[in-house]
């Protein structure tokens, strides 16, 4: 199959431009760091976004900013942008089958419509997912593990989350990651119970108070990934992982 990494960097270099844009200078070296490979990967890919139409590169160390909304993108877009596919087609097929065995000779006839049929339901797929949507889930994730997509004052508009929120910057925890370039702790390799700015007595009294077990969230996270603890947390309706 044709599937590289590129596209999974791709949409982690479009989560940090529009997460760090208000923040930071996003050159290629900054980019680099956060999805941990060299930089003249980041340049190649930011130049392949670039020539799609999706971000705007500055010269020099100018750097990029994205150049339509995140509703707009979706994640064929930016898969069609990144990706080299020959001719369309996501399966490259063995060239040679042999003709003269009656397998080889009707390979093809058994296989092409039914790769067909799969390419078009990932595209159709791929279609449906909006860069927005791939960033709400992450930017809905406090520095500590949190789901922000539960909170009330979230909902109601009050608040505009952990990371968006510069009121939040009393948070040495939030404050540790934005300046590591971590979405969140789940990234750090330390562990969190360890950690004194994360285990400090502000922690110790909220996990009492509302029966959160912080640092569940951030296994969570490390063994399942942010999307998918979005979703669980979604589906729960918490912002938590509760204590046993």
């Amino acid at each position: 199959m044709q599937i590289s990494s590129r596209l999974t960097i791709a949409v982690h270099i479009l989560d940090c431009i529009d997460t760090f844009k208000d923040s930071y200078k996003l050159t290629s070296d900054f980019l680099a760091g956060s999805v941990n490979v060299n930089p003249v990967i980041i340049r190649r890919i930011l130049q392949q976004l670039k020539a799609a139409g999706i971000v705007n590169v500055a010269r020099g160390s100018g750097g990029a900013e994205i150049a339509k909304p995140l509703d707009e993108i979706t994640l064929l877009d930016i898969y069609n942008a990144v990706e080299c596919v020959d001719n369309g087609e996501l399966f490259h097929f063995h060239e040679n089958p042999n003709p003269n065995c009656p397998v080889g000779r009707n390979i093809h006839n058994a296989l092409d419509e039914k790769l067909e049929r799969v390419q078009r339901a990932m595209e159709k797929e791929r279609k449906n997912i909006t860069l927005a949507e791939i960033i709400s889930d992450t930017q809905n994730i406090a520095a500590c593990g949190l789901y922000c997509g539960a909170c009330r004052k979230y909902l109601a508009g009050k608040c505009p989350g952990c990371r968006l929120n510069e009121k939040a910057s009393w948070c040495k925890t939030r404050s540790c990651c934005m300046a590591n370039k971590f979405n969140t702790c789940a990234e750090c390799p330390r562990d969190v119970n360890n950690c004194k700015l994360y285990s400090n007595w502000i922690a110790k009294v909220f996990a009492f108070l509302f029966n959160s077990d912080r640092a569940a969230c951030i296994r969570y996270i490390k063994e399942k990934g942010e999307k998918a603890f979005a979703e669980e947390m979604s589906k729960r309706k918490c912002q938590t992982i509760k204590r046993r």
